[in-house]
């Protein structure tokens, strides 16, 4: 696992939308040519951010996480998890007690486990699950326990009123490279695959932000702050995914599907953030604003908290 979260929430939005509820419709013959052209286009964004917050509140998904715990060598217990963790020359060791139970990848675990953090196997125990991953030579388990506090609480997320007029044309420039960001969470950095930049005009100013390519390699994604950051929209900065093209072809960067990141919801998320080259001086007024709530490390576990 590589810790890249935030693009399994947006690889797919631009290959089809999921079915939702939508709004009650006018009757389509009662509305002009340009009216109905903005009346669809408002309908498919509503249906894809519906389908957007449906996919947070996937219990196996990131924001269903309730602990980040970052190990080493000495032993460590986690609350509400069977067994003892460290880790050795980057692999995981889990030790039961023999009257404690876990499987791993559908295995019953007894006695010293080692487990290779870039597998895909989930540890299944009682009232819960928990996951290993490598994060920049770190070794972490990252734990889902049942009842999950921030999806028993999640209503959605607020947005701005979508506009075709954030749907801005881009040329990108082929400049395939490894760019290092930071992570929202951890002392590391990420090490992303870009294949090149795009340049576009907002509001006057010309702009060459970086690309990168999804974790499932069926995208790219623009990862940015703007003047709304820290504001009306997250401190993270927020995605927008685009379709690839060849060197020198024109994409278009929908602002209106500006997407949030995991760590905007949830402490214990390890997002890639956006390079701080990649920054949009103009305000965007499109997309999704900060949530409504978050889920933040406590004394006694974590702790739901609304956000302003």
């Amino acid at each position: 696992m590589t810790g890249e979260w935030y693009s399994e929430l947006t690889d797919d939005t631009f290959s089809g939308l999921a079915s939702a509820s939508m709004s009650p419709e006018p009757p389509l013959d009662e509305l002009a040519s340009e009216s109905l052209a903005s009346y669809l286009f408002a309908q498919e964004w509503q249906l894809w951010h519906e389908d957007l917050d449906e996919r947070r509140r996937d219990p196996h998904g990131p924001l269903a996480y309730t602990g980040l715990h970052w190990l080493g060598a000495r032993p460590q217990r986690v609350p509400r998890v069977p067994g003892s963790f460290r880790a050795i020359r980057g692999s995981a060791i889990v030790s039961l007690d023999p009257e404690e139970h876990a499987r791993y990848a559908g295995v019953d675990l007894a006695g010293e486990t080692r487990i290779d953090p870039g597998g895909d196997g989930i540890l299944d125990f009682a009232g819960g699950e928990a996951e290993f991953a490598g994060l920049g030579g770190h070794v972490v388990l990252r734990t889902r326990l049942r009842p999950s506090p921030f999806l028993e609480g999640f209503r959605g997320t607020p947005t701005f009123p979508p506009k075709e007029g954030w749907v801005v044309p881009a040329v990108f420039h082929a400049d395939p490279r490894v760019i290092e960001v930071e992570a929202a969470v951890g002392d590391f950095l990420h090490r992303l695959t870009s294949p090149g930049t795009l340049r576009f005009t907002v509001d006057g100013r010309a702009y060459e932000l970086a690309v990168f390519e999804s974790v499932s390699g069926t995208g790219w994604r623009l990862p940015f702050t703007d003047a709304t950051s820290g504001r009306e929209t997250t401190v993270w900065g927020r995605d927008v995914v685009i379709g690839p093209v060849a060197d020198g072809e024109t994409a278009m960067i929908d602002f209106t599907r500006s997407s949030n990141l995991p760590c905007a919801y949830s402490d214990m998320t390890t997002c890639a953030l956006a390079p701080r080259e990649s920054r949009i001086r103009t305000r965007i007024a499109a997309g999704e604003k900060t949530p409504r709530l978050r889920l933040i490390a406590g004394a006694d576990g974590p702790v739901v908290v609304p956000q302003s």
